[in-house]
């Protein structure tokens, strides 16, 4: 990513799946960082061009929405332009509702194949013998 873009995309999964009670968030599980080495390494060319594309439509839509850049607007700005995005999910016809499927689903893959994700927010603790009513034949 560009200077600058880290951060915007940061705060943009951040608000997708923010700190809570439950879980450190995904700022601690570094998700950012691991969707930019994702388009990195990326093997199709137009990745980066798509991403920035999609990075713009949210600065025209904060623009739009705001009268400013969506990194300078406040939280309950940058909130309704997330909102604004996300309302069109199930069918997007608009630059930035395209690009919130995109990077909502980028977000999640990454989270969800993170330590955080999978040991603090999914809490799983590897393979363990079950016990109980459902837990299976046991032969012994």
């Amino acid at each position: 990513m560009r200077p600058g873009e880290y951060e915007w995309v940061d705060e943009l999964t951040e608000m997708i799946n923010p700190t809570d009670e439950h879980s450190p968030g995904e700022r601690a599980a570094r998700v950012a960082g691991d969707i930019d080495r994702g388009r990195a390494e990326s093997f199709e060319p137009e990745w980066p061009a798509t991403w920035r594309s999609g990075l713009q439509s949210v600065d025209e839509l904060s623009r739009e929405l705001n009268g400013k850049p969506f990194m300078q607007a406040a939280p309950d700005e940058r909130l309704a332009v997330l909102t604004k995005m996300a309302a069109g999910e199930a069918s997007p016809k608009t630059p930035s509702e395209k690009f919130f499927n995109e990077l909502k689903g980028a977000t999640v893959g990454s989270y969800y194949t993170s330590k955080i994700g999978i040991h603090v927010d999914q809490q799983y603790t590897g393979n363990v013998y079950q016990q109980g009513e459902y837990a299976g034949f046991d032969a012994t």
